[in-house]
């Protein structure tokens, strides 16, 4: 029977790739451990700044506002309600995150998508056939609003390793320069924009989901309706299948890449070849954009034009 590591008692939680066992009572402090020595790796943010955090009523964010909250940091949240109607997604997403505000005693700024646009995440869906990455476009642009509306400094959010990884992997298969050249823990901040951060980045989807569980953490357990087809999910089953071949490869092939970065940062930075985004106020929005029209109200142009077309 293994014995956890810290208080000597018999457990059933092993962490394969660190080679330790821990009990249900102290695995949530070495979690958040964890997450502290990420923030201070990667200099994320210091206590003083105000923080919010992109909340879904899943696992990860609701754990990273509880672990955040915890290490001393006062981090407010914000939840878009996208209007998703199969299995009252949307309804128990929203109730989760309102739970955990409780819990909290904290402040949720919650954006309700039809309200604010005349339209919800169904009908996006017929207009715009990328509908995870409309909903991503979504999401940003009123993180964004709120950010410069209440003078948030930092935006995080709650992907981890598996996350990151996924996306990694799926970059490579492409060779997209561009999003490999942009992809880093911390994304700086740039006119009218806040700093973006992803202190979850070295903990597994199973580690987080097992966090959750051990702080009796109220989530919601089914996936997006809309994520089903993801490619993100059919990288997820092959990297996880190397995964339990060799423990630690996700967080081996994360690590070499981010080492990757910092040395490619710091040669741009030496020889001042890191050039600005060109950003302009959207024609339609005024809101900051790196297009005349932002993506947001580009994805809103073709909904309402389908509506129209099909009548309302």
């Amino acid at each position: 029977m293994r014995i956890c590591f810290f208080c000597k008692s018999p457990t059933g939680i092993h962490l394969k790739e660190h080679r330790l066992s821990l009990c249900p009572t102290c695995y949530p402090s070495w979690v958040e451990d964890q997450v502290a020595k990420t923030i201070k790796r990667f200099k994320m943010f210091v206590p003083q700044e105000k923080i919010l955090l992109a909340v879904s009523g899943g696992k990860d964010s609701l754990s990273l506002w509880q672990i955040l909250t915890r290490l001393g940091y006062v981090v407010h949240a914000f939840y878009i309600s996208l209007g998703i109607k199969e299995e009252n997604y949307s309804d128990i997403s929203k109730e989760k995150c309102l739970i955990m505000a409780q819990k909290l005693s904290l402040p949720l700024h919650i954006v309700d998508l039809q309200k604010e646009s005349g339209y919800n995440l169904n009908q996006v869906s017929k207009a715009y056939y990328k509908t995870c990455s409309a909903c991503g476009v979504i999401k940003r642009y009123f993180m964004n609003q709120i950010t410069l509306k209440e003078n948030y400094s930092v935006v995080a959010t709650g992907h981890n390793l598996d996350d990151e990884v996924s996306t990694l992997f799926g970059n490579v298969l492409r060779w997209d320069e561009t999003y490999l050249n942009r992809q880093y823990p911390v994304i700086p901040p740039k006119a009218g924009l806040a700093k973006k951060v992803k202190p979850l980045i070295f903990l597994s989807e199973k580690q987080v989901a097992l966090y959750a569980l051990t702080s009796e953490i109220d989530y919601i357990r089914h996936e997006c309706p809309y994520s089903t087809h993801a490619s993100s999910l059919r990288y997820k089953e092959n990297l996880h299948q190397l995964e339990s071949y060799n423990a630690g490869t996700l967080r081996f092939f994360l690590t070499n890449f981010l080492n990757f970065r910092k040395k490619q940062i710091k040669e741009q930075e030496e020889k001042k070849e890191i050039k600005e985004v060109a950003l302009y106020l959207c024609s339609s929005c005024q809101q900051l954009s790196t297009s005349k029209m932002c993506k947001y109200c580009s994805i809103m142009q073709k909904v309402a034009q389908r509506a129209k077309k099909n009548g309302g």
